[in-house]
């Protein structure tokens, strides 16, 4: 049976909900063996579980750390900071914001590779932490999803110009798994994620510096 591991990160306003039900939902319904690991900004927001591993991110991934500090006081990058409560209530529909908001969206990219760093599993998928599942999950479909020929699956977005990434799924037993990671690593070690503007590898309708972004240039580079 492939090895499989489920991360999921979230920021401290979104516990207990819609958190709580999420991890809850993940640990009844994914499959037994898989390792779940949470990576809270708040490591005091835990539910009680052996199925389920706490890690802060920020501590583990140093480069992380260190992307934040660079750019966590400049507005373009970090628009929440000079936003009212107003603002900031209606920011994820906002996508003339939201999509420069290099800082939020780096921890999902983060956990993503100190999952794979971390586990070297067959199989990793992320969810966002609002994701609910309803059934239980077999791994014939997770399989079925992520068959060995394919690296990635995500939620294509074409009319939009970049991926739906509420959740991830990679074939990490790929021969090019570490190398995929390793190149969305260096979008924010080296502040890569500023090339993505408009025609960018001419695959880019806008420009926009979120994980969506930074998985899809790695993914069009990696494909060319």
């Amino acid at each position: 049976m492939k090895t499989l591991t489920i991360a999921t990160t979230w920021g401290t306003k979104y516990w207990p909900n819609p958190v709580r039900p999420c991890v809850e939902s993940t640990i009844a319904n994914w499959p037994d063996h898989a390792k779940i690991l949470l990576y809270p900004d708040d490591m005091s927001q835990k539910i009680e579980s052996d199925r389920v591993e706490y890690i802060d991110l920020c501590q583990a991934q140093p480069n992380l750390q260190a992307f934040i500090d660079r750019h966590k006081d400049n507005p373009e990058l970090n628009p929440r900071i000079r936003q009212n409560k107003e603002e900031q209530a209606g920011f994820d529909k906002d996508t003339s914001i939201y999509v420069y908001d290099a800082v939020r969206f780096s921890y999902k990219v983060f956990a993503c590779i100190d999952a794979w760093q971390r586990t070297k599993p067959d199989m990793l998928w992320f969810l966002d932490a609002d994701l609910l599942t309803f059934e239980k999950i077999p791994m014939s479909w997770l399989e079925h999803i992520i068959p060995d020929s394919s690296f990635t699956s995500y939620l294509g977005r074409p009319k939009k110009g970049f991926s739906e990434t509420g959740y991830y799924a990679f074939n990490t037993a790929h021969k090019y798994a570490g190398e995929f990671f390793n190149r969305w690593e260096q979008y924010y070690t080296e502040d890569l994620f500023f090339n993505i503007q408009k025609g960018f590898l001419n695959h880019f309708p806008i420009a926009g510096y979120t994980d969506s972004f930074t998985f899809d240039a790695v993914r069009v580079e990696m494909e060319q």
